[in-house]
């Protein structure tokens, strides 16, 4: 997927220009969440044998994860998180029409059980949960962010690395900045990724600092489509040399 820009503009595209070598595929789907990403990878991209995998990574593929359907209309398969914490994928086969699904948009994701249910319907338990959490977040030993898309996002992620590993792929998450990141303030999310990335034993490639000193020198404007949260042709030249020379100082066995 390269929204607004030719086929051969998008950075896989690009990054296959920059070494012969390559056969870059772009699985790039609009509108995909975390849970569609990596479902997709397991249909279709592993049957490819690749040599390595970019699982690139935009903040608003989380909260996707959440839906049952689209905005506009179109089912998807969903994750929920089960009482014993395991996930569970729900609506496969998908619905082919909104006036056939049985649940809301946004269906409940976590699922508990009784005493779980009982437990957080306490005042006191509330509060001394989000007493402990500060105290974790002060010790480093906590995600930043605790929203239920970075719960489920988590799991999911965590899920797809180890199968990866299972299967002696390599991989590294390429987290992909909106311009808000570039031209504003952080969001916990970054940081949550970045510790994710320590905590699985998988490498992360944060874009945020590459894309802000670019745009510090010719703006936002000439890497961002205006009114819309994708790339300009300029923008996707930024990212297939830092991938190439990812690839060339960690994993030379491609070249």
């Amino acid at each position: 997927f390269g929204f607004g820009v030719e086929d051969s503009q998008t950075f896989p595209a690009v990054m296959g220009t920059i070494n012969p070598n390559f056969e870059v595929f772009n699985l790039g789907i609009p509108a995909y969440g975390v849970d569609q990403i990596t479902l997709l990878l397991q249909e279709f991209g592993l049957a490819h044998r690749p040599d390595f995998i970019f699982i690139c990574l935009y903040p608003e593929v989380f909260w996707r994860a959440l839906r049952a359907f689209n905005d506009g209309g179109y089912g998807k398969p969903y994750y929920t998180v089960e009482p014993d914490g395991k996930l569970k994928l729900n609506h496969v086969p998908v619905s082919p029409s909104r006036r056939q699904f049985q649940v809301s948009q946004f269906p409940g994701i976590v699922r508990l059980n009784f005493f779980q249910r009982t437990l957080h319907s306490s005042a006191l338990y509330r509060l001394g949960r989000m007493a402990w959490m500060k105290i974790l977040k002060k010790l480093g030993h906590e995600d930043p962010d605790t929203s239920l898309e970075w719960l489920l996002g988590r799991k999911i992620l965590k899920n797809t690395v180890e199968e990866l590993k299972s299967k002696s792929i390599p991989a590294a998450i390429v987290l992909i900045p909106p311009q808000r990141w570039v031209t504003g303030t952080d969001e916990p999310l970054r940081q949550s990724l970045i510790r994710f990335g320590k905590r699985a034993d998988i490498d992360v490639i944060d874009l945020t600092p590459v894309f802000q000193e670019a745009s510090a020198k010719d703006g936002a404007g000439h890497y961002y489509i205006p009114y819309v949260p994708h790339w300009t042709p300029a923008g996707h030249t930024l990212t297939p040399q830092v991938l190439t020379d990812y690839l060339q100082k960690t994993k030379k066995h491609l070249y």
